[in-house]
């Protein structure tokens, strides 16, 4: 809920249209519901990840857009969300590596 009210405080701000504020705030709520299938142990540690819980953890963005894809309400605008909120522009995020140059 820190993403969210962030998220929204930021878009009243700058001045988002209320449709955009509440769009921002669904976005900002579901954008890591994938976490809710990782192991206690690894959202927990305390300690850095090793190689095979990283990849338990970079597992969260996919398996919240499988999550919602068949909820009929949940438009494909919040799917990209869900799915790409750790897709960085220079091609270095995950999980699909998507650049500037065409795939946002």
């Amino acid at each position: 809920m820190l993403v969210t009210g962030v998220a929204v405080g930021f878009a009243l701000e700058i001045g988002f249209s209320d449709l955009d504020v509440k769009r921002l705030g669904i976005a900002a709520t579901l954008h890591d519901i994938g976490k809710a299938h990782i192991p206690l142990l690894i959202l927990d540690k305390p300690d850095r990840l090793d190689p095979g819980e990283e990849e338990i953890m970079r597992s969260h963005p996919v398996i919240g857009y499988e999550l919602l894809k068949d909820i009929e309400d949940i438009t494909p605008r919040f799917l990209d969300g869900v799915k790409h909120h750790h897709d960085i522009w220079n091609g270095s995020g995950y999980p699909d590596g998507l650049t500037a140059a065409g795939d946002f």
